[in-house]
């Protein structure tokens, strides 16, 4: 489930594959990269939210500078 889904359940149609493609039209590549872009930020908020709950740090978190200390 995610921003095609969505847009399909909205417009009965694909999502466009290159909303930039000339023969997209604005409607549609407008529509499509809001929603893409918001379904991405929504999912982001979602899990750094989250992070916290698990015990685990939502910022300033340096991946290369844990692996070096669980080596």
């Amino acid at each position: 489930m995610g921003a095609g889904w969505i847009y399909r359940g909205v417009t009965r149609s694909d999502p466009p594959r290159n909303p930039a493609r000339a023969d997209v039209g604005w409607k549609e590549a407008l529509a499509w990269t809001a929603l893409a872009g918001l379904t991405g930020a929504y999912s982001r908020l979602i899990v750094r939210r989250s992070l916290p709950l698990l015990g685990l740090p939502a910022e300033g978190y340096d991946m290369e500078e844990k692996t070096d200390e669980l080596a």
